[in-house]
């Protein structure tokens, strides 16, 4: 008998993981192959929100486009994971870019990043382990 390591995250665990903030991954389709870049973001209770420089993210993230978000961590105990869906969206309104970018969180990254990219929260889910669970002998895949 297989023993179970992986355990789905409630919503509000995904969302109090999710709002820590920090590097996280966005997947977006160009030219109809996958890519998956990182990037420095916030979170909030229905969007997450990252800074972009123009070029790939920027032009896959502003066309209304259904893009997964993932970001994850690992400590002491074991890990996680939550995944985010949403249709993006580029911030136009200079006040919200503004109130974003004073932000330590989003600022990490080099280079000019002057376009605000919003993921409103369309799906959330997350699983989690824990090294005792992990080592207890269970095998992730049959």
């Amino acid at each position: 008998m297989e023993t179970k390591w992986l355990d789905a995250m409630s919503t509000s665990e995904c969302s109090g993981r999710l709002r820590a903030g920090g590097l996280g991954r966005v997947g977006i389709s160009v030219d109809a192959l996958p890519v998956i870049l990182p990037v420095f973001y916030e979170a909030t209770d229905d969007s997450v929100l990252f800074f972009t420089e123009a070029g790939t993210k920027l032009a896959a993230a502003v066309v209304n486009t259904i893009v997964a978000f993932e970001t994850d961590g690992l400590d002491d105990d074991g890990g996680w994971s939550v995944m985010v869906l949403g249709r993006s969206e580029e911030v136009q309104a200079e006040q919200h870019i503004a109130r974003w970018r004073d932000l330590p969180s989003l600022a990490r990254a080099p280079g000019r990043r002057d376009h605000l990219i919003r993921i409103p929260i369309q799906h959330l889910s997350g699983r989690s382990f824990t090294w005792a669970a992990l080592t207890r002998g269970s095998s992730a895949y049959p």
